[in-house]
């Protein structure tokens, strides 16, 4: 509720200030439609959590727990995430990934499905 509040009032710059969320236990919550750009959720419980329509660009997400967590329509440009990560979320409909590839969704019928994503990867070192 704390960062939907911020998010509205508009306390949070996406171009100025990082949110730091270190270990934050936002397990369940809903927090759909969010600018969470450069925040920093090292270690934080985001388990089934839905994030739909978020802009999680430049996000540090190391070591956060994304089991079953929802991220359809989320942007993830040059956020700090790893496949593995993104391996245990419930969904990634229509996201756009670190790299910047937007997923199969709603207004991308001919992007790449996750595991498409993952196989073009597979040859480029990462």
């Amino acid at each position: 509720r704390m960062v939907r509040f911020l998010n509205e009032a508009r306390l949070i710059d996406p171009d100025d200030v990082v949110l730091a969320l270190h270990k934050a236990d936002l397990k369940g919550i809903n927090l759909s439609q969010t600018e969470l750009f450069g925040a920093a959720m090292i270690g934080a419980d985001l388990r089934e959590a839905v994030f739909y329509s978020c802009d999680f660009s430049k996000t540090d997400l190391s070591g956060a727990d994304l089991s079953g967590a929802s991220l359809s329509s989320v942007n993830l440009t040059h956020a700090n995430v790893t496949e593995k990560q993104l391996n245990q979320t419930e969904s990634l409909y229509d996201t756009t990934m670190p790299d910047g590839q937007r997923l199969r969704g709603y207004e991308n019928f001919n992007g790449p499905t996750f595991e498409e994503w993952l196989k073009s990867r597979e040859g480029d070192g990462r």
